[in-house]
């Protein structure tokens, strides 16, 4: 139900598809990286996880899609666990990247505690490396989250930390190393 509503809902932010660029002034904007596997089975293997949206099955954070496939314009529902609550978060898919070497999206929010986009991005490299890459430009929008930002900013970094080691653990899972 919240999905279907979100469709009709517009971005919280002006700058839709600014992680394919320059982040917009006035956000923080963080660019995360890590090594989760090599060769191109654990990039085939990393990309499926994408496909499953494994990255968001940490405990503390869910996505809820419908079976969405990734794919511009489709909406998803982020929510997190926080002072023994669930708290509720769309956003929308605004680009999707696919080729040989790379494949990932962005998603933009709709109704969230924070306003702003994350890109989410797999690339292998010419050494076969397989590269787990998080850009991200945000700020808080809902006050709760401008009041508690200092605590808003370190769940940002443990979302980035546990989601490659959730990426990584696909691989292994898999492959039995990376």
């Amino acid at each position: 139900m919240i999905i279907a509503k979100s469709e009709s809902m517009p971005f919280s932010y002006q700058a839709v598809g600014a992680t394919k660029k320059h982040p917009p002034k006035g956000y923080d904007f963080d660019q995360n990286k890590k090594r989760i596997g090599l060769g191109f089975f654990a990039f085939k293997t990393a990309k499926q996880a994408y496909e499953d949206w494994q990255m968001f099955n940490l405990g503390w954070v869910r996505i809820y899609r419908n079976n969405t496939k990734i794919k511009t314009g489709q909406n998803v529902v982020v929510s997190f666990r926080l002072l023994g609550l669930w708290w509720h978060n769309t956003c929308e898919i605004v680009y999707t990247i696919d080729t040989p070497t790379s494949f990932g999206f962005a998603y933009g929010t709709k109704y969230h505690v924070e306003s702003g986009e994350e890109l989410f991005l797999l690339r292998i490299d010419e050494e076969q490396t397989v590269w787990y890459e998080i850009t991200a430009f945000s700020r808080p929008k809902f006050w709760l989250a401008k009041l508690f930002y200092p605590m808003s900013r370190k769940f940002q970094r443990q979302f980035v930390r546990q989601s490659s080691e959730q990426m990584e653990a696909a691989i292994k899972s898999k492959h039995g190393k990376i």
